[in-house]
């Protein structure tokens, strides 16, 4: 959900950047600028450093470069002190398909990550460490691949009609009365 947030403000940025500077357009910039820091702040609550947040990006592009995923292969390595919004994603999709893959068994509980508790460099470096050992463990990337290219599965829901018998409105109103 918030990837798709952080896209669209990309985008919106993006729009903008061709547009002729006056205070309004600076404001806009600023504006959008400020959403997507917001929204930073809340796929990855907490304090991190520059190197642990770049020491995680090989582990991360080798997990999904494994998987057969590149979308992830353009992350930037980051000279401050905060996650960039690119790398954010990366992580939450990571997460979100490690748990989702646990889910349905098909890796081991000990694997299970909690996005919550990645809060700090060694959290960090803790997904890193487990990123790495998936990247590299080839019988977990097949069942991994084979997970994720099965189709969701519908769930069809039946639901009865039963007829309901025509309402006397005059009667309804009369017995109101």
């Amino acid at each position: 959900m918030y990837g798709m947030k952080i896209d669209i403000m990309k985008k919106k940025k993006e729009e903008l950047k061709d547009v002729p500077l006056d205070t309004e357009t600076e404001g806009m910039i600023k504006e959008v600028e400020n959403e997507e820091d917001a929204l930073k702040q809340d796929l990855l609550p907490g304090r991190f450093t520059a190197p642990a947040i770049n020491t995680v990006l090989k582990p991360l592009q080798a997990f999904f470069t494994s998987l057969g995923i590149e979308d992830f292969d353009t992350l930037a390595p980051v000279t401050e002190d905060a996650v960039s919004a690119d790398i954010a994603s990366a992580i939450m999709a990571a997460v979100e398909m490690i748990n989702s893959a646990i889910e349905a068994d098909v890796l081991d509980e000990e694997m299970m990550m909690d996005a919550t508790e990645i809060t700090d460099d060694r959290s960090l470096a803790m997904l890193g460490a487990r990123l790495q050992k998936l990247a590299k463990n080839k019988k977990l990337i097949k069942e991994m691949k084979s997970f994720l290219e099965q189709p969701e599965e519908e769930t069809e829901v039946e639901v009865e009609m039963t007829e309901e018998k025509p309402v006397d409105s005059d009667k309804l109103f009369a017995e109101r009365m």
